[in-house]
């Protein structure tokens, strides 16, 4: 039941939006080894990670939970039968946190394979033991509807399958609906609305299905086939992803099966609208993802092999249409599988499979929109310090700066009337982001326009330093430096 798509391994170069095109961008964390990771970030920023080991036979299942800002965590083992080849499922919802892993290959209990549910109450600091809630061997899920998740899976012998499986303590799914059997690839599950399952699959073709369960809630059972409308096509939609939310509901998928352009179509009136490319979408689309935030803003993500690198590439929109697309920075390393999620605030969290088989480690960068393009207009303060032969004044905000937000610093200078003076003028500025020089100004006046790094932290702060090179009548050429820190606003 392994997915056809199998693992690319490919090395990365990505590069989040940062201050400048040439500011180094912070290294992708390491939550240890394994593989096939699958996320859920609640409302705080803090991101809930699980993912299958890196063992050549049986393989385990971690978890981990790391709060917006940090580095580390502290992995848990979670007490899973059997082995696993599949992505498991996250949810959170308060302080309980869900995890789900199809398993196969299980002593007991009864039954060979299932569907096991890992649950937590105290916000992933502990998990009791599995409970059998399915049976299919997904690829895709979504919660809901009611008190359950909506399975979809990929390239399973009898076709393309779809099942709610409870995680409120009901009995068991035993049964499902298979929706198609010439369509049973790539299958990917969302919700039109809170009771109303939809389901995209795909041929060896890559031509496109979708069916919809409308109002699969109470009595109406989503597991009986007989619920579902009849398949309708939808044209080219290769490794599709489905992204519902607040804004609606949203199918990404390639074009062509050999790295074609990747679109993404609304659901709405009974069909999915007409194509709109994502820019500079393509690439290793298999690779591709879409995610759709609680505050309604889609991220779409995927991996080019380009010239000079291999980047993956980042784009933001809030209604599918009109979207903005960065680059996200990296270091070079093979990678697989990326998922993403974010909070409400659009900031969130990034991770994939670094490396291949027993090699294979998790890793995570944190992830925020593709910054606007607005200025920073608010009050400045001068920040200035002097010597006999003249006064020196940087430019900075005095208020606090928005997350992909960009500044202007400006560094001036006034001689000094004293007799015998042998200052000329400062003939170059260069503008440094912490210890990095961003921009060498030979021109005056010296200016440097900085961007607020998308992902730093709310309530943190920023240090700019703009270094002055001295022309004297006779002499060493002296050199002055001015800091500043700068609040980011929280």
């Amino acid at each position: 039941m392994i997915s056809r798509h199998g693992w690319l391994a490919v090395a990365s170069a990505i590069a989040f939006a940062a201050f400048a095109p040439s500011a180094a961008g912070a290294a992708a964390g390491n939550l240890g080894p394994g593989g096939r990771p699958g996320l859920a970030v609640d409302a705080q920023g803090t991101a809930y990670v699980s993912w299958i080991g890196a063992e050549p036979s049986v393989t385990s299942l971690h978890f981990c939970r790391l709060p917006r800002g940090a580095t580390t965590c502290q992995a848990l083992t979670l007490p899973a039968t059997g082995t696993s080849i599949s992505r498991p499922f996250v949810s959170i919802d308060g302080q309980v946190v869900r995890v789900l892993s199809y398993r196969y290959g299980r002593e007991a209990p009864s039954s060979y394979s299932a569907v096991e549910l890992f649950t937590s109450t105290d916000g992933g600091q502990k998990f009791g033991p599995p409970s059998d809630v399915g049976t299919v061997a997904f690829s895709d899920a979504v919660a809901g509807p009611g008190g359950g998740v909506s399975l979809a899976t990929d390239a399973v012998s009898e076709g393309e399958q779809y099942q709610r499986v409870p995680t409120d303590g009901s009995a068991a799914a035993t049964s499902n609906a298979t929706l198609s059997t010439t369509h049973p690839y790539v299958g990917t599950v969302g919700l039109v609305d809170d009771a109303s399952p939809l389901a995209v699959f795909a041929d060896g073709s890559g031509n496109g299905q979708f069916r919809v369960c409308n109002a699969c809630a109470g009595a109406k059972d989503p597991n009986d086939v007989a619920n579902w409308s009849p398949p309708q096509d939808i044209g080219i939609a290769e490794s599709g992803h489905l992204a519902g939310g607040r804004n609606g509901l949203f199918l990404m998928s390639s074009n062509a099966l050999t790295g074609g352009h990747l679109v993404v179509r609304k659901y709405g009136g009974g069909s999915f609208g007409p194509s709109v490319p994502v820019p500079n979408g393509t690439g290793e689309t298999p690779q591709s993802y879409l995610t759709q935030d609680p505050g309604g803003r889609l991220h779409a993500l995927w991996p080019r092999i380009d010239a000079d690198a291999i980047h993956l590439y980042y784009a933001t929109s809030d209604d599918g249409a009109r979207w903005t697309q960065g680059t996200l920075f990296a270091a070079s390393e093979a990678f697989g599988g990326v998922r993403a999620a974010a909070a409400p605030d659009h900031i969130g969290l990034a991770v994939w499979e670094a490396g291949t088989g027993q090699n294979s480690q998790v890793h995570f960068l944190p992830m925020g929109p593709v910054p606007p393009t607005s200025v920073y207009t608010g009050p400045t303060r001068p920040v200035r310090i002097s010597d006999q032969q003249a006064s020196y004044t940087m430019v900075v905000p005095r208020g606090c700066v928005s997350p992909g937000q960009r500044f202007r610093v400006t560094l001036t200078w006034k001689r000094k009337k004293r007799k015998g003076n042998l200052f000329v003028k400062v003939r170059r500025s260069d503008f440094y982001l912490a210890a990095k020089v961003v921009k060498r100004d030979q021109r005056a006046p010296f200016v440097y326009t900085y961007r607020v790094l998308v992902t730093q932290r709310p309530g943190s702060t920023i240090t700019v330093r703009a270094r002055a090179f001295i022309k004297v009548r006779h002499g060493r050429p002296p050199k002055k430096s001015i800091r500043a820190r700068i609040k980011v606003c929280g």
